[in-house]
């Protein structure tokens, strides 16, 4: 089995789920540290455009979006099962919720003076000084509304109070005794928080949330191992794809497979990626392209939250 390669940075929310799955499941994994602001030439040859973090890379496979690879880790190590089967009608509605509502609350309060600098801390000058302009770039062309701050308030308020009330010693984790997707899409904006000097007080009044975040956080992150960009990019080119299962999924509207396409986030940071559509399942879609510096790549996006495209 080719190794589990997540190309992300240490302070990114969304690498900190996986992260936190892979510590969960207990894997190894290689750690490729990308730069926290745009340009990302080394992930672009993977993804073909995709900017967004974390990704995860296997041999020539590139997986995007952290529900895609939470999907294949399960597929891989099914042992402890993240998509839990008895949570999943009521656990993938709320991780997408926590996705986006919660989290783009918490990053409203980011934002604010004292916590930005706190934010700043540890980061170069360089990325923090380029920090807002990147990110108002990646909300340039957005379908989701940034809420304000007596907004953002309101929902971390609603949130915690509604998540202290439902956790305890009968219910550690959020739908029952075991972890699962809910959870781990729960746990990374509110940790981004608690690890922030300026707004890890908004927790204190909700003890059973400080409890299961300590619970979470007690899986760790697994076992990391440094690997250079240029290593993950010569991995990708040494190596075939992985086989692909029949395609079984709705069709796309006037799309075939072979055909070439753009595939893009629908909400925001929406750079598009362009291949041939090799693959449509219930859940996924996979497109084959090329790049000078990585070889032939197969990409995976999750069908829901992506729209598919013919080129103009």
């Amino acid at each position: 089995m080719a190794e589990l390669i997540l190309h992300h940075y240490p302070a990114s929310p969304f690498a900190e789920k996986i992260r936190a799955i892979f510590g969960y499941k207990g894997l190894a994994w290689r750690s490729v540290v990308i730069p926290v602001i745009m340009p990302k030439p080394d992930l672009t040859a993977l993804t073909g455009g995709y900017r967004k973090t974390p990704v995860l890379q296997m041999g020539c496979d590139v997986y995007c979006d952290t529900f895609r690879i939470a999907r294949l880790l399960d597929e891989l190590h099914p042992e402890l099962p993240v998509l839990r089967s008895e949570q999943s009608g009521v656990a993938t509605a709320a991780g997408r919720w926590f996705d986006q509502t919660l989290f783009f609350a918490c990053i409203v309060l980011l934002f604010q003076p004292q916590a930005l600098a706190a934010a700043f801390r540890d980061m170069p000058k360089g990325e923090a000084a380029g920090f807002g302009k990147d990110r108002a770039e990646l909300m340039k062309t957005a379908t989701v509304r940034l809420p304000k701050l007596d907004e953002a308030r309101a929902i971390l308020a609603d949130v915690l109070g509604r998540l202290d009330a439902q956790l305890g010693p009968r219910r550690p984790f959020l739908l029952g005794a075991d972890p699962g997707w809910a959870d781990f899409c729960a746990y990374h904006p509110l940790r981004f928080l608690r690890v922030n000097p300026a707004l890890a007080s908004e927790l204190a009044p909700y003890p059973n949330v400080l409890g299961w975040l300590d619970r979470m956080g007690a899986f760790g992150n697994g076992e990391p191992s440094d690997l250079a960009a240029s290593e993950a990019l010569a991995i990708a080119r040494k190596a075939k794809p992985q086989p692909l299962p029949a395609s079984s999924g709705p069709p796309l509207d006037g799309i075939a497979l072979g055909d070439t396409v753009e595939v893009a986030p629908a909400d925001y940071g929406t750079e598009a990626v362009r291949g041939d559509l090799v693959h449509v399942g219930p859940n996924e879609l996979a497109l084959r392209r090329s790049d000078a510096r990585a070889g032939e790549l197969v990409v995976h996006f999750p069908r829901i939250g992506f729209t598919v495209r013919k080129p103009a």
